[in-house]
């Protein structure tokens, strides 16, 4: 098929435009190209201690940015060393696309960084990123596509994108895309003074091996943010899955939040999120609900303490995450432990159960160059 060869050769490309010689001879001290050429990276140092297990993780991201006039081209490999039986492959792409921009369009194809949404816990709109508001790194991964973004002078603003070659799951979804299809969405955000507003929506092709009919799901966001005083913002996630058994056949997500800044000492800033959901199973209607509650004080210019709280009521889970954070010129050191409470249910097969309660410690070192 003519679309598995464009999704197998461009990430071939890509990836091996990551080792590629020529591009040494392209950085010579006397090439024309070395002074539109920026190389950074990240270096994590990962140690996490649960009831359960033991995990260490060394990972290094170098990030290699060449620009010119209105074009800009980044290259990024993800190497990650690990003891972790989930282990993701060793060295795999991280970011590697190609930019156009101009005075308002700006186009980019590759792979991606996608997010969008006032969200910050709870996302109803996490449809293509893995963004963990506890990581400081603020790492993601990406997805292959080609994607499109025009902006007015009014900070209006239209978005564009296909995507194309992703085999795996993406931000909250249940059911993997097929890969070998284009994924088609779009987004607009319109400030009207009073509040900012966002409609987003995204058609899908789910993967499957059914010959008769492609499978698809449909998806419409909406999402708006006000600050009078207190910052306030909403997001809703529709999606319905069409030509397939698949369940659920749909989801609404419905998230609602708050942030504020008290004036004690330095500022305590409280991030507070609900989201329901509702899911349509044939004639079976189910919803469920989870809050969470982020804390955060400066203690000093260098030193941070934060706190995490998330709580179902449904099973009775509370999870509560605490941290400290010191953030020097390229460094960032993180301690950081959580507690989970035990939790009970009734299963139709089992009768009641319960979990036990499990917690866990943290350390994580990054360098950034």
């Amino acid at each position: 098929m003519m679309s598995t060869f464009f999704t197998a050769k461009t990430k071939r490309f890509f990836i091996k435009a990551l080792v590629n010689p020529s591009l040494i001879l392209l950085l010579a001290p006397n090439s024309k190209l070395f002074s539109q050429l920026d190389f950074r990276g990240q270096a994590v140092a990962n140690l996490s201690m649960s009831s359960f297990s033991t995990t260490n993780t060394l990972r290094y991201i170098p990030e290699l940015d060449w620009f010119q006039n209105d074009i800009n081209l980044n290259l990024s490999p993800n190497l990650t060393f690990t003891n972790s039986t989930n282990a993701p492959d060793f060295l795999r792409p991280y970011r590697a696309w190609v930019r156009y921009t101009t005075t308002y369009w700006e186009w980019k194809a590759g792979l991606q960084k996608i997010n969008f949404g006032p969200g910050k816990i709870l996302r109803s709109l996490q449809w293509f990123d893995q963004l963990d508001p506890r990581d400081p790194t603020n790492q993601t991964t990406g997805v292959w596509g080609i994607k499109g973004k025009y902006a007015s002078s009014n900070n209006h603003s239209l978005w564009g994108w296909v995507l194309m070659g992703n085999d795996d799951l993406k931000g909250k979804e249940i059911f993997k895309s097929d890969p070998d299809l284009p994924e088609i969405g779009g987004r607009i955000e319109y400030p009207t003074g009073m509040i900012d507003l966002g409609v987003t929506s995204h058609l899908r092709p789910l993967n499957s091996t059914n010959d008769d009919s492609i499978p698809v799901e449909l998806r419409l966001g909406i999402d708006g943010y006000a600050e009078y005083g207190i910052g306030m913002w909403f997001e809703n996630s529709s999606s319905v899955i069409l030509n397939s058994p698949l369940q659920p056949e749909s989801m609404v997500l419905n998230t609602l939040g708050i942030d504020y800044t008290f004036g004690i000492g330095s500022g305590l800033y409280l991030t507070g999120e609900w989201m329901s959901m509702i899911t349509q199973m044939k004639d079976d209607v189910r919803s469920d609900n989870i809050c969470a509650i982020m804390f955060s004080y400066p203690v000093s210019w260098l030193d941070n303490i934060s706190s995490f709280i998330t709580y179902h009521p449904k099973s009775d889970l509370a999870i509560v995450y605490l941290s400290w954070q010191r953030t020097l010129d390229n460094v960032i050191i993180l301690f950081s432990a959580y507690k989970a409470t035990e939790v009970s249910f009734d299963s139709t097969f089992l009768g009641t159960q319960t979990l036990p309660g499990s917690s866990g410690i943290r350390f994580m070192l990054t360098f950034n160059h």
